[in-house]
């Protein structure tokens, strides 16, 4: 993230709040792409330009992020098929369903030499990982307890559900 010119993707933006901490600690040029709902848009491009915030980092330059509204599964799967992976971060601010293909989608996007944290599991039962060198390492940082991700792309799976213990 400290690197110069970090790309940073942000799937659930919300208020923006995480996008702003990603962007006041990275490398000079680091921009954060971030996909919410469409109502979520305005509200963190607002938060993200404030100059009436007393936070040391507010406003941060508009060319350094860049929110959407839509599925970002959708855009993920585009980005791919047009770039590669393209992101030396990933971060979740929902939680993604292991019965699906949300977090194959979501970590395809990542540079190998990249890294996520990310929310998994079903209601209830959930936990924030930390995946880093092409999955070599993989961390449970803690139980949570977030909002689901929901697309029409990634339907459940009939397969093993992705296991929610690090070792496996």
């Amino acid at each position: 993230l400290r690197r110069a010119g970090s790309r940073v993707f942000d799937l659930g933006f919300g208020s923006g709040v995480m996008a702003a901490m990603m962007l006041a600690v990275a490398g000079e040029g680091a921009q954060v792409f971030g996909v919410d709902l469409d109502d979520k848009v305005s509200v963190a491009t607002q938060n993200l330009l404030s100059t009436e915030v007393p936070t040391p980092f507010l406003p941060l330059p508009a060319e350094s992020f860049s929110f959407m509204g839509g599925d970002a599964f959708e855009f993920l799967a585009r980005w791919r098929r047009e770039r590669g992976p393209q992101f030396d971060v990933g971060y979740t601010g929902c939680s993604m369903d292991p019965q699906t293909e949300q977090l194959r989608v979501f970590l395809g996007s990542v540079k190998r030499e990249g890294a996520a944290v990310f929310n998994l599991g079903i209601p209830g039962d959930q936990a924030m990982f930390f995946v880093a060198e092409a999955g070599r390492v993989c961390e449970e940082v803690m139980r949570v307890n977030f909002m689901m991700c929901e697309s029409p792309l990634t339907p459940p799976i009939l397969e093993k559900p992705v296991p929610l213990e690090p070792d496996q």
